[in-house]
């Protein structure tokens, strides 16, 4: 009998499904997931199937945005498709290199080098600079001269429009500037993918306009997709694409004309 994904409802839903051969992405697909299931809970009293068989492909240069409501799954969705977590069933793949089989340790140097990350609250560490934090990520990956580090740094301060306030701490600058520092902080190392969770639910209405139109700009470069979670309709039209959540499954999956700043 045909089987069909409305069917997977549970996390016990799971062990009577009969999965097809996986189809791999295109050789241009940048990120991809197939049949991607996630089960939460540590027990089965409390367990949930929060996303159910999620078959996507995002592109190099795509400015992407998921949203749904709250419980949707777009969170979890993110920090699968990052490499943060890892699927209940399904396959992640990133520059069509799959996640699943990688070690711990391999998985954490893909996405050192290849994701960048930008959450609702910044993270910053307020002993030190904005310099000094966005450093940190180089130093770590140890690929660069602490010279390099610093001049990098400087370079995405300018970006991001802090220039002029690379060394002050980071607890004397306003929360939009300190969101500005996160972003410049998650494209220390060259990522090809930036992943943003609620990147604006914290700032105003005009700080979220600078974020977004330096999401715009990045974009626009066409080297680094860029995938936001957002529950700000105004954010979520800033970008080429919306895809929308419910229950756990893609719902709807547009292409979208940017709205001008």
């Amino acid at each position: 009998m045909t089987q069909s994904l409305a069917q997977l409802e549970t996390p016990a839903d799971l062990a009577d499904y009969t999965w097809p051969e996986i189809v791999p992405p295109k050789d241009d697909t940048l990120l991809a997931s197939r049949q991607l299931c996630k089960v939460i809970g540590t027990n089965l009293s409390n367990q949930s199937l929060v996303l159910k068989g999620l078959d996507l492909d995002i592109h190099r240069g795509e400015f992407v945005s998921i949203v749904g409501a709250s419980g949707s799954g777009k969170s979890s969705l993110l920090y699968l498709l990052g490499g943060l977590d890892r699927p209940t069933h399904g396959e992640i793949s990133i520059n069509n290199q799959p996640l699943s089989t990688m070690p711990d340790a391999t998985l954490t140097a893909v996405r050192n080098q290849t994701v960048g990350f930008v959450f609702q609250f910044h993270f910053l560490l307020p002993e030190f600079t904005s310099l000094e934090n966005i450093m940190i990520p180089m130093q770590k990956m140890g690929v660069r001269s602490r010279r390099e580090c610093s001049d990098h740094a400087a370079e995405l301060l300018t970006t991001v429009g802090l220039g002029d306030k690379a060394h002050r701490r980071t607890t004397d600058l306003s929360g939009g500037e300190q969101q500005r520092v996160a972003i410049a902080r998650a494209l220390a190392n060259d990522p090809d993918i930036l992943l943003a969770d609620e990147p604006t639910g914290n700032l105003d209405k005009h700080n979220s306009q600078n974020v977004a139109r330096l999401f715009e700009e990045i974009a626009a470069q066409g080297q680094r997709t860029i995938l936001m979670v957002t529950h700000d309709p105004h954010m979520a039209e800033h970008a080429h694409r919306i895809i929308t959540l419910d229950d756990g499954r893609i719902v709807e999956d547009h292409r979208h004309t940017k709205k001008a700043l």
